[in-house]
């Protein structure tokens, strides 16, 4: 290797102090580990660190790496900067990242740079947005209201809004409101996504058209049957889709909603409901304002169409998907009601009669099941129900119907009498070994003999003295502890 300049041909170079040049030496070591450099780099990278001075000489690959990594730092934003230029609440980033870091993301926004500065984090430039869009995710499935009372901007006056409103801002950018969280000052905001993909917040809103009313959803009943509609955020972004969705919002002024986010989709929770979409259509004896207002908001309204687009956003469609693609093998055929498998929690039916032509009713086929898990296990299946756009009171019933096609396709009933069976052996199993432990321990308290043997398991407690050999050796009884 030629050694043609040294340390104070960088500095004059990249304009930079001697502890800036020396600081960014110091971080080359595990830079060069990274990217797998050679030994003989290693080398002359430890003896520049050792004898470090302005007229340490510098090889010329070395030296073109360390101008290649100033220039690249230009090319990285501090999350610092980030929060700034985009509102963010600094408190939500720092956990946020962190999540990241623990499952091993963030290196993915990250970037290895030797002029880094120790006390902050930088993300590379093409992937800011990424990271913003990551971040709004993230509070959207965390920790975000979906109703709240900001400033109205077309009344100055303090307004109910909630998430799917569409909105403006300025003449003519429109989105959709998504959820409400704390922004950079610790206020709560609304965070809009608009149509050209911008998610950003807004502190104050103004609807997509004069006049419009909020949809003042209504409080969700846990104890009715569910109706769940799934749709992806980039959906909720999309201006080719904005009437459509439009018009199922209005249908839903009034009703119980609850809404749900994560894994980018955002759930719509209601109860057995019509659509009347009548009432949308512009009428004659409406005001030229009043039609006009209808048509912007709700276009050219048909009744199959709008049908159709609600099939395609019942949870239930990508919950098969979800359950057919995890539950297949090559060559098997596990599930095998493909096309009427929606129709088994919803129902869709046009009412009758002319004056109802264009109502469309739906109606939930579920009934309540709870069941209780451990938190570890809970969190699991909220990953498996995000992942998947699945409601998380039908992981039971597909439990039910995955184990009754395991088991030649019978139904889920018969899958409850088998489980059944299968409970009650296992209790009397169960009670039969301790009732057997509570002879052996000289006790009729069945609590203190499952002490007692955890305490023998766990080797806290040695076994009595007076229970023989032959007693928990005996061939003809499992006392169920293994040898």
């Amino acid at each position: 290797m030629t050694a043609n300049k040294d340390v104070n041909d960088l500095m004059k170079e990249l304009h930079l102090k001697r502890e800036e040049i020396k600081n960014a030496f110091f971080k080359l070591p595990n830079y060069i580990e990274v990217m797998g450099a050679r030994g003989g780099m290693r080398k002359e990278i430890n003896t520049v660190i050792k004898h470090f001075s302005t007229q340490s000489l510098i090889s010329d690959q070395l030296y073109t790496l360390i101008v290649k990594q100033f220039k690249a730092k230009k090319n990285l934003v501090s999350v610092t900067e980030i929060e700034k230029d985009h509102r963010l609440n600094a408190a939500k980033v720092n956990q946020f990242i962190k999540e990241l870091m623990v499952n091993n993301k963030w290196s993915d926004l990250d970037a290895q740079n030797i002029f880094k500065h120790a006390n902050y984090k930088y993300v590379q430039n093409r992937k800011v947005k990424g990271f913003v869009d990551q971040f709004f995710d993230w509070m959207l499935g965390n920790s975000a209201k979906f109703h709240y009372r900001l400033l109205n901007k077309e009344t100055d006056e303090d307004d109910d809004f909630f998430a799917l409103e569409e909105i403006q801002a300025g003449n003519s950018k429109k989105g959709r409101i998504l959820g409400f969280d704390c922004a950079i000052d610790g206020k709560i905001e609304a965070i809009c996504g608009f149509y050209n993909g911008t998610i950003k917040f807004m502190p104050s809103l103004q609807r997509s058209c004069s006049g419009l009313r909020s949809p003042e959803f209504d409080k969700f009943d846990q104890f009715k049957r569910p109706v769940y509609f799934s749709f992806d955020r980039a959906e909720l972004m999309d201006r080719q889709l904005r009437t459509q969705f439009n018009l199922f919002v209005a249908c839903l002024s009034l009703r119980p909603v609850r809404i749900q986010y994560g894994g980018q989709k955002m759930r719509v929770v209601t109860t057995n409901f019509e659509f009347k979409l009548s009432d949308f259509e512009p009428k004659e004896f409406q005001s030229k304002t009043k039609q006009g207002l209808l048509r912007r908001q709700f276009g050219n309204i048909n009744s199959d169409n709008f049908q159709k687009y609600l099939s395609q956003h019942l949870s239930i469609t990508s919950i098969y998907q979800f359950l057919y693609e995890h539950t297949h093998e090559k060559g098997s055929d596990v599930t095998t009601d493909k096309e009427g498998y929606m129709q088994d929690y919803v129902s869709f039916k046009r009412s009758n009669g002319s004056t109802k032509k264009d109502t469309i009713v739906v109606s939930s086929d579920t009934y309540p099941s709870c069941f209780w898990v451990p938190k570890t296990v809970k969190a699991q299946l909220d990953k498996i129900g995000i992942s998947a756009g699945l409601p998380p009171e039908f992981i039971l019933e597909f439990w039910l119907k995955y184990l009754g096609d395991l088991k030649s396709g019978i139904d889920e009933k018969d899958v409850v009498k088998w489980l059944d069976n299968e409970i009650i052996q296992t209790n009397q199993t169960i009670t039969a070994m301790i009732d057997h432990w509570c002879q052996l321990l000289g006790t009729n308290n069945r609590l203190e003999a499952m002490q007692q043997i955890d305490g023998i398991i766990k080797g806290r407690r040695k076994p009595k003295e007076d229970i023989s050999d032959d007693d928990i050796e005996d061939d003809d009884f499992d006392d169920g502890l293994g040898e």
